[in-house]
């Protein structure tokens, strides 16, 4: 049907004729503007949120999401399209419950299934988002491990995944303040880390969690270590603030 069909279809033939249109169009016209390239869909930016509990959010989120929650929520709301990856799933009522994180997992844990199930190779993530090592301040034995583990993590997960970009946080602080005592080393040793592997090249920024909570009992955690949501919305906004900085600005809305 040629334009002029069309048209003399729309001015003589009503809504039935209007409908036929629309179908035809469905049908022909917009599959070649497809394929043209004048109407495209842009791929969602694959994030892979890894670490431990509190990534994976078993403990003090209300949804068993942790910080992803709100974080996806907040992406959304400023037109980002994303996609959360990885082999774990968690998350009640959440668009996209992918996930990396694995409770109880220190540093050496992590980097060890991380490699032998080739996990960030597996969903070749952007942008990934890592929090680890709260697991490892119980003690003073795993906690002096914790920064040399650290590197080779980084550089693991980097070899699985060259281009993507590697946000590496300081942990959140504990109501514990022998615990407390370990991770302020720590976060020092996890901005070192950074400094030290993007002065090497690797594609690695820092982004303080440290002063992201109240670490109080009841005010953001929910009992030594863990969020509760007040908690892990604080920590979304962390990750949202750090994503803005390295995200591509999302494509205006479409007017409805």
């Amino acid at each position: 049907m040629s334009i002029k069909h069309l048209q003399l279809a729309a001015l003589t033939g009503g809504s039935a004729s209007l409908l036929f249109i629309f179908l035809l169009l469905g049908a022909h016209v917009l599959p070649a503007l497809a394929a043209s390239g004048i109407i495209t869909a842009a791929a969602p930016i694959k994030i892979m949120p890894l670490g431990d509990s509190i990534t994976y959010g078993r403990t003090g989120s209300s949804t068993l999401a942790g910080y992803r929650g709100p974080l996806f929520a907040l992406l959304q709301q400023s037109g980002y399209h994303i996609d959360f990856v990885g082999s774990m799933h968690s998350g009640i009522g959440l668009a996209d419950p992918d996930n990396e994180g694995h409770p109880g997992i220190t540093v050496r844990g992590l980097d060890s299934i991380v490699e032998a199930f080739h996990l960030v190779q597996n969903t070749a993530p952007q942008m990934i988002l890592l929090h680890i090592g709260t697991n490892n301040m119980y003690n003073d034995k795993t906690a002096k491990m914790a920064p040399n583990d650290l590197t080779k993590l980084v550089k693991d997960t980097h070899a699985q995944a060259p281009n993507a970009r590697i946000l590496l946080a300081s942990i959140i602080f504990s109501t514990d303040p022998h615990i407390n005592a370990r991770i302020r080393r720590y976060n020092q040793q996890v901005e070192a880390t950074v400094r030290k592997l993007s002065g090497q090249g690797l594609p690695i920024v820092h982004v303080d969690m440290s002063k992201a909570i109240t670490p109080v009992f009841m005010v953001d955690l929910i009992d030594k270590v863990h969020p509760n949501d007040a908690g892990y919305q604080k920590m979304a906004q962390v990750w949202m603030n750090a994503l803005q900085k390295v995200l591509p600005k999302p494509k205006a809305k479409m007017p409805c």
